[in-house]
């Protein structure tokens, strides 16, 4: 199923992000012109993007994500629909991380 509120999509900026990521319970996903980039889960959407956009992770540096979008979930089924999204949308960034957590 795609993303429930498919029309909450904003600038992958810290202005963007503090005026329009929730601090609540969800699932969000970012993404470029090109790709699904990464598709996450938390109890903070708007904590986790932040720490997203100050570029820690290798590959979502060099996917350079453009956009980002969230759904408010409860944090019984965050872990859940965010699986699904992920078997969904094949984000790029999860798969990457997939493959190094099974040594591929």
């Amino acid at each position: 199923m795609p993303w429930q509120n498919s029309n909450h999509r904003y600038f992958f900026n810290e202005e963007a992000i503090n005026s329009n990521a929730p601090v609540d319970s969800g699932v969000y996903g970012l993404y470029n012109v090109m790709n699904w980039v990464y598709i996450g889960e938390s109890a903070n959407i708007r904590e986790a993007l932040i720490d997203h956009s100050r570029g820690r992770d290798s590959c979502l540096r060099n996917a350079v994500p453009t956009g980002f979008t969230f759904e408010l979930c409860p944090a019984d089924l965050r872990a859940r629909r965010a699986e699904a999204l992920v078997a969904e949308l094949a984000p790029v960034c999860n798969r990457t991380k997939l493959r190094k957590v099974l040594g591929l």
